[in-house]
């Protein structure tokens, strides 16, 4: 099996960057890849190193909690 990636929706981070959410196999693994892109002077694309992988179960965990965490920067920042 090859290994593949296909970008599933683009978020724009700031002028220059673009936060890519893509489907990848890796070895056998179908993967959520979370990564920093930015264009170039011919505004073609390019991976950063900034960015995560994980297998679909671990990020049904980690959303979650990162969920929890913008709701107690939220209720901080409001004081």
């Amino acid at each position: 099996m090859e290994d593949s990636n296909k970008a599933l929706f683009t978020i724009e981070k700031n002028s220059g960057e673009l936060l890519i959410v893509s489907h990848s196999t890796f070895k056998g693994y179908n993967l959520v890849d979370v990564r920093t892109y930015f264009k170039d002077k011919l505004g073609e694309l390019h991976a950063t190193r900034k960015g995560c992988c994980f297998l679909p179960e671990l990020w049904e965990q980690v959303v979650p909690e990162i969920n929890k965490a913008i709701q107690q920067i939220r209720a901080t920042t409001r004081e």
